[in-house]
């Protein structure tokens, strides 16, 4: 079941089940801010479901620091994890993924580093017993300000009022279109900003590095995913990322939520996004603003995203959504009272199309969902059965 499937479920916090693996060891020696030695082992042991910054980058000695008082030399641990054999590669060795308690005082190394906002949620592959716990975690320190979330912890830089965004569905096949997973920054300031050293991250630390790049007030910086060639599109920047990255869709990827950090030059943290996002939800002031309206009529396909309301609306950047077909809504569609903007299924003599070849709509049943980068849903049209021409 999908993690935004289950936000509420109180069983998702559950301990690891019967028959996870589980054992007690004494700490040796804590490596760094997210991985330590336990006696008898020779590879060190790399906690589940937290990334802290590496040797020589702002907040290491914090997250050392943090990790040493609560399993330090000669404390006593319970290792445990779903499998096993869960392991990732780092440093010349294949590190055992565990979840890491303190026995004495019980307390979850991971979710004590991600509360003091020391290091950001990593999703670990199958190891997802203790993940909307340690997203809650992660996503509230954001949300205070806290640890690497300060303003101007790792020193000042440079004055920049900027928003990122993760297109994390992509049109149609995620996989055959790689490069239809995005992050997008955009200067939401009235003074343009030099993008030179700043950079992107996902939890995993696969960096993208701005170079050359200065926005206007409401551009963006587009990085896609994969390979490619950069490009100008309509006054926007669009970059590749050079290799793949993780930007996983939580409707398709089990127990899976992603983030994405933007970084200035002195490494501050100063921008991010969360999805599912479950805390300080941009989208959420949306929510029962906007409707959806469907014409069903098979050679003139389209949803309208109607404001009914009295004051404006922006719908820049909400993401339109029918079983694999995504079209995210371009920016400065600010909806006045009673105004509506309308998708084509296919091109019409419009801007404004899911580019399909065939049918965009089932008779039989379906789902159009008008929701946010982060996940939060805004509205959504549903229908169950045969539909006349219009439904």
């Amino acid at each position: 079941m999908p993690l935004a499937a289950i936000l509420t479920a109180s069983a998702f916090l559950a301990a690891p089940p019967a028959g996870a693996y589980t054992e007690d060891a004494v700490v040796a020696k804590v490596a760094d801010g997210d991985s330590l030695y336990v006696k008898g082992a020779r590879a060190p042991i790399r906690l589940i479901g937290v990334d802290t910054p590496e040797q020589e980058t702002c907040g290491y000695d914090a997250a050392k620091k943090a990790l040493t008082q609560i399993a330090g030399p000669k404390t006593r641990v319970r290792l445990s994890a779903r499998d096993e054999n869960s392991f990732a590669y780092g440093n010349g060795f294949r590190r055992p993924l565990r979840y890491v308690d303190n026995v004495k005082t019980k307390r979850d190394a991971s979710l004590t580093l991600l509360e003091k906002g020391l290091g950001v949620f990593n999703n670990t592959v199958g190891e997802y017993d203790r993940e909307l716990e340690y997203v809650q975690a992660a996503q509230r320190a954001a949300a205070a300000r806290v640890g690497l979330f300060s303003p101007n912890r790792c020193g000042v830089g440079p004055a920049a009022t900027l928003q990122i965004f993760a297109h994390y569905n992509a049109h149609l096949n995620d996989k055959q279109n790689m490069a239809g997973k995005w992050v997008r920054v955009v200067n939401r300031g009235a003074k343009t900003v030099d993008l030179n050293g700043w950079r992107l991250r996902p939890s995993n630390r696969k960096y993208y590095t701005f170079r050359n790049v200065v926005l206007a007030p409401q551009q963006s910086a587009v990085v896609h995913n994969g390979p490619g060639r950069s490009y100008m599109k309509d006054g926007d920047f669009h970059f590749y990322w050079g290799t793949k990255i993780d930007i996983p869709d939580p409707a398709t990827s089990t127990f899976e939520a992603g983030s994405m950090f933007l970084q200035d030059p002195v490494q501050n943290f100063r921008a991010w996004t969360f999805w599912p996002c479950v805390i300080d939800c941009p989208t959420q002031q949306l929510v029962g603003k906007l409707q959806l309206f469907a014409n069903w009529n098979n050679r003139d396909e389209y949803v309208e995203v109607i404001n009914p309301t009295s004051e404006p609306v922006d719908a820049s950047f909400l993401v339109l959504q029918t079983g694999p077909s995504v079209f995210e809504i371009p920016q400065g569609n600010l909806l006045a009272p009673g105004q509506s903007l309308r998708v084509w299924a296919r091109p019409h003599g419009s801007d404004y199309t899911f580019d399909r070849g065939g049918q965009l709509f089932s008779r039989s049943g379906g789902e159009i969902t008008l929701r946010g980068n982060d996940g939060v849903v805004v509205t959504d049209l549903r229908w169950i059965g045969p539909c006349s021409a219009q439904c």
